[in-house]
């Protein structure tokens, strides 16, 4: 199961991607920064060539990750980054 998940705020156009991890209640946000070449402030060592570097992983219970909860989270890893302001 996975879900996209958008900031197209202020002209900015970034997208991240959440997995859940089968059995448990984690979902993992993916972020493709080989494609934006963004300064982010932390090293992630997670990297899947198709997805980007693992940066966040979240417990949500139920598979309760809906679109807007996903696009808040993904805005707080923007922020948390230094991507957005």
């Amino acid at each position: 199961m996975h879900l996209h998940a958008g900031y197209y705020e202020a002209n900015y156009d970034l997208e991240g991607i959440f997995f859940k991890q089968k059995d448990e209640e984690i979902w993992c946000l993916f972020f493709q920064n080989d494609f934006y070449k963004l300064p982010l402030k932390n090293h992630f060592d997670e990297y899947d060539e198709n997805f980007g570097y693992l940066v966040r992983k979240y417990n949500i219970q139920n598979d309760d990750l809906t679109e807007e909860i996903a696009n808040t989270l993904f805005k707080g890893f923007l922020l948390e980054e230094g991507l957005i302001k």
